[in-house]
């Protein structure tokens, strides 16, 4: 035997053996998240609402508001004590994009997505779907208070499923700021300052 076919033959013994452990060794699979049960609620709370086509006054055409925040600041009972934070996003279809639209109690219906970050080393927790049912605006009492929107509805699947949901979201802009732009160009967007999710029985 040369050389040659010695390296070849000792090159394929090793990756024999090397097979043989790759498949002997079975691989680690990923927890499965588990269905949180019990009550959240996250009391730092801010991100965008988003508007397509922009807010203005008197606008006919039909509207998509879109929800992305963070929430922080977490508390709860059973499961909901392990949460550290929660990222929501969703959306809801309005018939109008005016801006008077934003103020009142509506029905509309928001569809939403939270997602939970726990505290190490709880398990990972499944995603929350929630649809909520009523909203309403406050425009801010004349400027004196900042302008805010409510929601509320219950939780469609996953964690926390049948649990109550609501929502308070106070705005960073002013009730100025809102009545120029809906005059002129038009609301885009709207942050959200502060405010909380709860999800409760």
């Amino acid at each position: 035997m040369n050389m040659k076919h010695k390296t070849l033959y000792v090159v394929g013994g090793l990756a024999a053996v090397a097979a043989l452990m790759a498949t002997s060794v079975p691989a680690q699979a990923a927890a499965t998240p588990k269905t949180g049960v019990g009550t959240v609620k996250c009391s730092k709370f801010t991100g965008t609402l988003t508007f397509s086509p922009a807010l203005k006054n008197g606008g006919t055409a039909a509207e998509k508001i879109s929800i992305s925040s963070k929430a922080t600041g977490c508390t709860g009972t059973l499961d909901g004590a392990s949460i550290a934070s929660a990222t929501t996003t969703g959306s809801l279809a309005a018939p109008t994009n005016d801006c008077q639209a934003l103020l009142g109690t509506n029905h509309f219906t928001l569809a939403t997505t939270t997602k939970w970050t726990v505290k190490s080393p709880k398990p990972a927790l499944k995603p929350t779907n929630s649809k909520f049912t009523t909203e309403s605006g406050n425009a801010g009492n004349g400027g004196t208070v900042p302008i805010s929107f409510d929601a509320k509805g219950k939780d469609s699947s996953g964690s926390f499923v049948k649990d109550l949901a609501n929502a308070h979201a106070v705005i960073q802009e002013t009730v100025t700021q809102l009545a120029t732009a809906c005059g002129s160009t038009g609301v885009k967007t709207l942050h959200i300052k502060s405010g909380f999710i709860s999800l409760h029985h």
